[in-house]
């Protein structure tokens, strides 16, 4: 690897074949061991520009492990590690996350929760302390809502970057806000014949139970009896008029 760093050829090695790599380092039991081996060989700031193994990277990978945690959640911290430099500028860590998400030709779902996890850990961390309306805003922001399994990782990451259970106060205060929206938002449906319930445009409102209530008699006759077909109904009056006849 040595050699291959000082012929330059580790800089030509196509993405593909580096996030392939990478991704599998970053599952192993023991991530942290990938970028010691890159560190040592001079390989890791040509492949991984701004990442620095080191004891906070071994502390939040070790964490993953053992939170057993995917492969989202792993990119995510590596996103978080890459960029620490620019802590205080959120617009351009983003930005730097997404320019390694794809150098590497990493998976969307990876790039998006290492961007979410750069642009609201603060917020994250101090949700416990944050109002009603704040937590709805930092769930609407996360498009927690609707992807509620994709926001659970983002917690498990978030969790990763603390010692011990720093984040679980402001984690549990998030779920519960996340269940009471999910309920607000079942409840507002509306109900059987009101308005955004669906209409047949000629068998009227669809009942509570999928049956569908006319919305009027037609004209020329009675409305047929359950159970009785048009055929029969008609039938019916040609031997009424027969007998009048």
């Amino acid at each position: 690897m040595r050699a291959m760093v000082a012929a330059g050829e580790v800089g030509a090695l196509v993405a593909e074949r580096v996030w392939q790599e990478l991704a599998r380092g970053l599952m192993e039991a023991s991530p942290m061991r990938l970028f010691e081996v890159l560190a040592d060989c001079g390989a890791l700031p040509v492949l991984l520009p701004g990442l620095v193994a080191d004891a906070q990277m071994a502390r939040l990978f070790e964490r993953a492990a053992q939170a057993q945690a995917p492969l989202t959640v792993r990119f995510a911290l590596l996103g978080w590690l890459a960029t620490r430099e620019l802590a205080d500028d959120p617009l351009r860590r983003q930005a730097r996350v997404s320019e390694l998400a794809n150098d590497l030709r990493a998976p969307i779902d990876c790039r998006e929760l290492a961007r979410a996890l750069v642009r609201e850990a603060g917020p994250l961390a101090a949700a416990g302390h944050a109002s009603p309306a704040g937590r709805l805003r930092l769930l609407e922001r996360t498009d927690a809502l609707r992807r509620p399994g994709r926001f659970e990782e983002l917690l498990m990451a978030r969790a990763c970057l603390d010692d011990g259970d720093a984040f679980a106060g402001a984690a549990t205060s998030l779920r519960r806000a996340l269940r009471g929206a999910r309920r607000r938002r079942r409840g507002h449906r509306p109900a059987a014949g009101q308005p955004g319930q669906r209409a047949h445009p000629r068998r009227g409102v669809r009942g509570p139970r999928g049956g569908d209530r006319p919305t009027a008699v037609r004209s020329g006759g009675p409305a047929p009896r359950p159970g009785s077909s048009a055929i029969a109904s008609r039938s019916a009056g040609s031997n009424t008029g027969a007998r009048a006849a």
